[in-house]
């Protein structure tokens, strides 16, 4: 039987994700969406309890990848968007050093932003191809 855990604060839920070491931080980390906005929440008790990460904005995706939260925030209906980083001090994200891509449309959802444990990300884009960058996260 499933049990409710969090209602969105009223908002869709568009995706979520598990920190690689959940077993052993609880971390995960959920987009979500209304009429005019998108958000990111990060829960670090198994998702009994969410807090939200920064300002509303186009946040289609996120991943956790070498302890940070990153996401891919889309800034308008062409597809073109950028990777940010979530930022503890500022309480914002923040554009990842290098990883500015205005220059490539990309695909966005489910399948544009991938992770792996060693910190590097993967993009996914809409003409086909996957590019990957590795990127200091820790230090955005």
């Amino acid at each position: 039987t499933f049990e409710s855990l969090w209602d969105g604060d009223g908002k869709d839920i568009y995706k979520m994700v598990l920190s690689p070491a959940f077993a052993t931080d609880s971390t995960m980390v959920a987009t979500l969406r209304d009429k005019s906005n998108r958000y990111a929440y990060r829960s670090t008790d198994a998702g009994t309890t969410w807090t939200q990460l920064g300002d509303p904005g186009s946040m289609h995706t996120a991943v956790i990848a070498d302890g940070a939260i990153v996401v891919l925030e889309v800034g308008s209906q062409d597809g073109y968007g950028v990777a940010k980083v979530y930022d503890e001090a500022e309480n914002d994200f923040v554009e990842i050093e290098g990883a500015d891509l205005e220059e490539r449309p990309l695909r966005f959802g489910r399948d544009g932003l991938f992770a792996n444990p060693a910190g590097s990300l993967c993009l996914a884009y809409y003409e086909g191809g996957l590019e990957e960058k590795k990127i200091g996260l820790r230090d955005p």
